[in-house]
């Protein structure tokens, strides 16, 4: 069976919250889950006592979809060694410069 991504993982807790909300039977809550989401009994439990867990709906992460680029050897290294250094993962690295590169250039900021 194929993992959830984290989007899906928020939106089954967030589900089960709602459910939880409304007063529903921890049963109940674990056979909706598995008839919406067609998750096995015990992955809908461990929905359920997450959303047991939290004081509020949990945010939904934006769906991600693989986007591949040739890029240079030299700036593949520079991007690699910094994710190192900063100690986070290589999409963050790249996403996060691009949003700040993409915000500038909307704002008039771009450099030429």
């Amino acid at each position: 069976m194929e993992r959830a991504s984290k989007t899906e993982l928020a939106k089954r807790i967030n589900r089960a919250f709602l459910l939880l909300k409304n007063n529903l039977s921890s049963q109940q809550i674990i056979l909706t889950l598995q008839k919406e989401f067609g998750v096995s009994e015990i992955q809908a439990y461990r929905y359920v006592q997450q959303a047991k867990k939290s004081t509020s709906l949990l945010p939904v992460p934006e769906s991600t979809k693989i986007f591949t680029t040739k890029l240079a050897y030299s700036l593949i290294h520079r991007v690699r060694a910094f994710s190192k250094l900063a100690g986070i993962p290589i999409t963050q690295v790249i996403s996060q410069a691009l949003e700040t590169y993409l915000k500038q250039a909307e704002n008039g900021q771009k450099e030429e």
